[in-house]
């Protein structure tokens, strides 16, 4: 398994519903369209995600969210391999920690 920077948009009606067991942040928000689709509000989901591959990575992110409610697919900003201390902006903090033994594209309970 490796880590992966994994970036989703997750639209803001399902917030409640996800429980991610890994580091991760809300980034940021998209604005409001005219357009009344799930992605016209959204939080910017950033995590970090022990995963074999991008996609599986993508697809831990959609698990996280209860099953009731989960969507077929979010729409991805980015998921790449990399490592905690690759950079100033991605470096990692104490709280990111992973919950051992990590299960990769298992849902929460």
């Amino acid at each position: 398994m490796k880590s992966y920077w994994t970036s989703v948009y997750l639209p803001a009606r399902l917030r409640p519903a996800f429980e991610y067991h890994g580091p991760w942040w809300i980034s940021g928000e998209t604005m409001p369209t005219d357009d009344d689709d799930d992605l016209s509000f959204a939080y910017t989901i950033c995590a970090w995600v022990m995963a074999t591959d991008e996609d599986a990575a993508l697809e831990t992110l959609r698990l996280a969210i209860d099953e009731d409610k989960r969507p077929t697919s979010l729409e991805a900003r980015f998921s790449e391999q990399k490592e905690m201390t690759d950079s100033d902006r991605f470096k990692g903090a104490g709280w990111m920690k992973w919950p051992w033994p990590v299960k990769p594209l298992e849902p929460r309970p």
